[in-house]
């Protein structure tokens, strides 16, 4: 395949953002919008925001900081990040998101207005057994053809970080 860029820039982060752009990740709901959750003021509180272009992803505007409610608790490794949305199949958006190392999760309307976290991790370092893993990085996950789901994600090894490699897990 090849690409040709478009002219133009979809998004510039807001003021909030303090010049920085971080992990994002795209929906479009069922009435055409195209929602980008993004992880913004990287340096400071480190969280989820939200932009929503009507113009089938052209141009976005900001819409509001704060997605998870979780400014308050000091950025860094306080907030969730690295966000990846998926559809579920009753219409429902799973956010997935990394905390201090872990995976957990999240579920909203397709409008992705309100987010209830799941109770638990999905999963962590100490799920892996065969060999040392310090910490989680940016999840990825798919809904396979058997309904099934698998994560895929960057691991720590060796229990810090300077090694990495890919692992997933899989839903029962």
């Amino acid at each position: 395949l090849s690409f040709t860029p478009d002219d133009g820039v979809r998004y510039t982060p807001q003021e909030d953002d303090k010049g920085t752009l971080g992990v994002y990740d795209f929906h479009i709901t069922a009435s055409g919008r195209v929602l980008m959750v993004y992880l913004g003021d990287l340096p400071g509180t480190n969280n989820l925001r939200r932009a929503v272009s009507t113009d089938n992803g052209w141009t976005f505007t900001f819409d509001r900081a704060d997605v998870l409610g979780d400014a308050a608790l000091g950025g860094g490794p306080n907030s969730f990040v690295d966000p990846k949305l998926i559809e579920l199949p009753d219409g429902r958006v799973r956010l997935i998101v990394m905390k201090q190392g872990a995976v957990y999760s999240f579920v909203t309307d397709d409008d992705l207005e309100t987010f209830t976290q799941e109770p638990g991790a999905r999963l962590s370092p100490t799920d892996f057994t065969e060999f040392s893993v310090g910490a989680l990085f940016d999840p990825v996950v798919v809904r396979l053809l058997d309904g099934r789901y698998r994560m895929y994600v960057t691991a720590g090894l060796g229990g810090g970080q300077d090694h990495q490699g890919l692992v997933s897990a899989t839903t029962p």
